[in-house]
């Protein structure tokens, strides 16, 4: 961006993708009422005053000390950069603009203090997630034009008094949420807050209970008193704060033990998860989006009145004591749900075929219950399902054959690990996880972050061998896991087309055969686990060739021989990935290979041929030294005594190999 901009006094350069150094010697910011630049990657520092020869006061660069910028923006109403890199302190000159009204620095990398403004003209003031520190200055509370302020997500620290905010008449949103403060919330009705408040934020606040100054707030629209030390009940009054336009409550991550009954009224966003909540589960009103009640110590069962929640998105009642069966009509008007979280409890029965009518679900999770019956085929028509996760429950039988043309095209997450699934590993559905190929992203991106918010798309999965919580669930985040069941039958190989997975965990059944080469496709793997089951051969060469980003490997407990692969990730694995496998020889392992094991080949191709057909040529010319003849003579000897013992133990071990067969035919015919 260059030229003498010299004219124009409101410009507008928001949401484009200019970086580098603002060009402020180009904006003329003598005339300039109206500057944004939002939504860029500008970075630096803003301009620092400095005086000329003639003791005038002008803007310097601030990494040029003697490059002059131009005059003080002293016309300037409107200063917008939210979002980009900029970083150093806020100048002096900024609190020293007459007629500065709006400001909006929210979204940077500023460090420092936050100092005194020497004007009342403020009406709206954004310096929230930069890293300022130290106190919220006293001028604040004398901008009585005030209409907003957010100063969240920074390190701001002291004690602050909501009385402070009485003065504000003007005063619609305040956001303090996720610093270092303490609001003193003494019940004191000597003060109240500014009728005129919608937008009240004060979560992380070390808040010990709920102001009572809340009262006087009759049209509040939303309250966020999250992550705090609020404790005891609920108390009545709260209901009545806003009670006619109070649309959004989160009341979460507190200590409070009881909650009465939620009166029918406006709310839509009811959070209430992660406190010690007693009692049955309370319903909310009929025109909840979003109610979250997760985390607390509810028993009961889930009363049908929940299959009346007809624009209910995102339903969370996962880790409580839950019982009994889910209501068998849930869903049925539910035709809006996206995100159903029931896992942690002691739910019993089948999962309920009506939300099948859930054309929106993306995310199912009933593990950690009592649930039983076959698995849900019908799940495979939910267009839109990409995370489901059964696992830990008492379900049991075959993954029949799909029922539909293409199943499960968008599932980035499948877990249905620690049940009492049986028969052979599902490849139709393999064949359509479409979401789990080539999937790629521009930026980070999490699930709900465009709609009710990413915190609300969380999600317990196995990583690394532990149960952990994504807060967020990052849509790059693919993993299957169908450990401890009982399948049986070979790993498919049209798993290796599943080349954005990150996990993979087949471990803990009855499976057999060879360990496809083609999982070596799986270029972005970070864990597989294979263990406890009844593989056989060797360890394929591709896996130690290909997969650079393995970060555990687990195959301990299986049948495997052979060398173990050199090079790359394999070189960091210690021997407990290959143990239980009295095949298996070489790094890390302490038994050595002997020569001729070293020969194998390790791993064979895609379609099984064990050996590749090779004769082994180092037996060959054993016998230079007394005769050619005798040499070949035991290299087809050795070739044949292998080629047998592979073939018997494909046909009696667990597995055919009919190619290999034939191809040890039309070698033999041929010599």
């Amino acid at each position: 961006m260059r030229g003498n901009i010299t004219q124009i006094t409101s410009l507008d350069l928001s949401s484009n993708s200019f970086g580098g150094q603002i060009p402020w010697d180009s904006l003329n910011p003598e005339k300039q009422t109206f500057l944004d630049l939002s939504y860029n990657n500008f970075e630096g520092q803003l301009p620092q005053i400095c005086s000329n020869s003639t003791r005038k006061t002008f803007l310097c660069d601030s990494s040029e000390s003697d490059k002059l910028v131009g005059p003080l923006p002293l016309n300037l109403k409107s200063l917008s950069l939210y979002g980009n890199l900029l970083n150093g302190t806020l100048p002096a000159w900024l609190y020293s603009l007459p007629s500065l009204q709006d400001l909006y620095l929210s979204h940077n990398q500023f460090t420092g203090h936050i100092c005194e403004f020497q004007y009342n003209a403020l009406e709206t003031l954004g310096l929230s997630s930069n890293k300022l520190e130290g106190h919220i200055p006293r001028s604040i509370f004398q901008q009585v034009n005030l209409r907003w302020i957010d100063l969240s997500s920074n390190n701001l620290s002291g004690v602050i008094h909501l009385e402070q905010f009485s003065r504000l008449k003007k005063l619609k949103s305040l956001s303090l949420s996720f610093n270092s403060l303490s609001v003193d919330s003494v019940n004191s009705i000597t003060y109240v807050l500014p009728n005129t408040l919608r937008y009240l934020q004060l979560s992380s606040c070390n808040i010990t209970g709920f102001p009572y100054s809340l009262r006087s707030l009759k049209n509040l629209r939303y309250l966020d008193l999250s992550n705090n030390r609020i404790d005891g009940s609920v108390p009545q009054w709260l209901w009545n704060v806003g009670k006619d336009s109070l649309w959004n409550l989160n009341i979460s991550h507190n200590l409070l033990t009881h909650i009465g009954k939620i009166p029918s009224k406006s709310l839509e966003y009811i959070s209430l998860c992660s406190n010690k909540l007693q009692g049955h589960l309370p319903i909310p009103p009929p025109s909840t989006s979003l109610f979250s009640i997760s985390n607390n110590q509810l028993v009961g069962v889930i009363s049908s009145f929940f299959c009346n929640l007809t624009w209910i998105e995102v339903l969370d009642l996962s880790n409580n004591s839950l019982s009994g069966n889910i209501p068998p009509c849930f869903g049925k008007g539910s035709y809006w749900l996206r995100n159903l979280k029931l896992n942690g409890n002691q739910l019993e029965g089948p999962l309920p075929q009506s939300l099948v009518n859930c054309e929106l679900l993306e995310i199912l999770d009933v593990g950690n219950n009592k649930l039983n019956g076959s698995f849900p085929h019908w799940l495979e028509s939910l267009p839109e399902l990409q995370v489901l996760i059964l696992r830990s429950n008492r379900l049991f039988g075959p993954l029949s054959n799909p029922k539909v043309r293409f199943p499960f095209q968008k599932l980035r997450i499948m877990d249905i690990s620690n049940n009492n699934f049986t028969g052979t590993l599902p490849t139709k559905y393999f064949e359509n996880f479409v979401a789990m190929i080539d999937a790629h992203s521009e930026r980070l991106e999490y699930m709900g972050e465009r709609d009710v918010g990413e915190s609300y798309y969380s999600v317990t999965v196995v990583i690394k061998g532990f149960d952990r919580e994504l807060v967020k669930i990052q849509k790059l985040f693919i993993t299957i896991d169908f450990s401890s069941n009982s399948f049986t039958g070979e790993i498919p190989i049209v798993i290796g087309k599943l080349n954005s997975l990150k996990d993979l965990h087949f471990s803990h059944n009855k499976l057999s055969g060879l360990i496809p080469p083609s999982l070596g496709n799986l270029s972005n793997l970070e864990w597989l686990d294979l263990s406890s089951n009844e593989l056989f051969g060797n360890i394929p060469l591709q896996l130690a060739a290909e997969l650079y980003q393995l970060q555990i490997l687990n195959l301990s407990d299986n049948k495997l021989e052979g060398p173990i692969p050199r090079g790359r990730q394999f070189e960091t694995f210690n021997n407990d990935s290959y143990s239980e496998n009295v095949g298996l020889c070489g790094f890390p392992l302490s038994k050595s290979c002997s020569n001729d094991g070293a020969q194998h080949d390790q791993g064979g191709d895609d379609d099984g041929d064990h050996n590749n057909g090779m004769i082994d040529w180092k037996v060959v010319m054993m016998g230079y030294g007394s005769g050619m003849v005798i040499g070949i003579s035991i290299g087809l000897l050795v070739l044949f005594s292998r080629s047998f013992n592979y073939w018997f133990h494909k046909r009696f071990g667990g597995g055919r190999c009919r190619k290999t067969s034939a191809r040890l035919r039309r070698r033999r015919r041929s010599n």
